[in-house]
């Protein structure tokens, strides 16, 4: 006989949109297991941090939140990354 093992875990992965934005409301789409911690920056291209903050996925699959800056992102290439169970994830946004 074999034996076969499956893993019932999620792939972790994000997404953000709109991309390219604005610069004032961005949502980060986050597919992952319940109740996991995600830690989220928001980057400029000289590495200065514009946002930061520690999610916690609700539901298994996809879950959105919105990434809400103190002030609007001015045009340029940004860098987000999600870090979660020490893996870091990231995705360039570029804002108009």
């Amino acid at each position: 006989f074999v034996v076969v093992e499956t893993s019932n875990a999620l792939a972790f992965s994000m997404d953000v949109y709109p991309n390219p934005s604005s610069g004032g409301n961005i949502n980060l789409l986050v597919n992952a297991e319940a109740n996991q911690e995600v830690l989220v920056v928001v980057y400029d291209i000289t590495g200065k941090e514009n946002y930061s903050k520690v999610l916690i996925t609700s539901t298994n699959g996809e879950n959105v939140y919105a990434v809400d800056p103190s002030s609007k992102l001015n045009s340029g290439v940004y860098l987000i990354t999600a870090t979660s169970q020490q893996n870091i994830y990231s995705k360039r946004l570029i804002v108009k």
